[in-house]
């Protein structure tokens, strides 16, 4: 299990992992302790690349918290039994988790053209100029997705990508970048940090306030 990244954020009090799933199903049924157990729960689900992403999941969380057992909430939203808060990205054959003491939301990404032809789905007018604007817009609108995706993950559901979350313009090197998400969940301001590891995008919620409905 080669860990390409594995690092606590002190500041934020989140713990980040991501890992390239090099080995084969059958090696990662092999980490469990059960793995009779394991191969029943996959057989509930009949997509290979489905039954990687539950076991990479698991083994990534026994990493973080060992003895943690995860759930999934009507909505989808992942939680684990202890208390802390977690969030879930995969993208290929990349797995990543992050764990905090609050509410997090974490998405990995690498540029694909399909980003550019659904770009009026998930931004609006400002964000889709501001990357005709950058230097790399495949990027830009890269980041902008994952950006909203973290933010979507926050929360676990009834956000609206294009009209409730709000990027400010920022440099594709930038290491955080700012949002505005005002919704049905309230008013929020965020700090993204925006990390690369090889081609991919690692973008997740840090610090954030709750506004309230008087202040500007």
């Amino acid at each position: 299990m080669p860990l390409l990244v594995r690092q606590f954020l002190e500041q934020n009090h989140q713990n980040l992992l991501v890992w390239h799933l090099a080995e084969s199903t059958a090696e990662l049924v092999r980490r469990f302790p059960d793995p009779t157990l394991i191969t029943q729960q996959l057989q509930k689900m009949p997509l290979e690349k489905r039954q990687r992403e539950w076991l990479a999941t698991r083994l990534l969380l026994s990493e973080a918290i060992p003895g943690a057992t995860i759930s999934t909430l009507s909505n989808g939203k992942p939680v684990v039994d202890n208390g802390k808060y977690i969030s879930i990205s995969h993208c290929g054959e990349f797995a990543a988790l992050i764990v905090g003491q609050h509410p997090v939301g974490l998405d990995i990404q690498n540029p694909l053209p399909t980003i550019k032809r659904i770009q009026d789905k998930f931004c609006n007018a400002q964000e889709r100029h501001d990357a005709l604007n950058s230097p790399n817009d495949l990027i830009y609108l890269t980041i902008i997705w994952s950006v909203k995706e973290a933010v979507f993950k926050f929360f676990g559901e009834l956000v609206t990508f294009a009209e409730d979350i709000h990027v400010k313009t920022f440099n594709i090197t930038d290491e955080l970048i700012h949002v505005a998400y005002q919704g049905v969940h309230g008013r929020y301001d965020f700090e993204i940090v925006h990390q690369m590891n090889m081609n991919f995008h690692i973008l997740f919620t840090g610090r954030y306030v709750q506004r309230m409905e008087n202040q500007k």
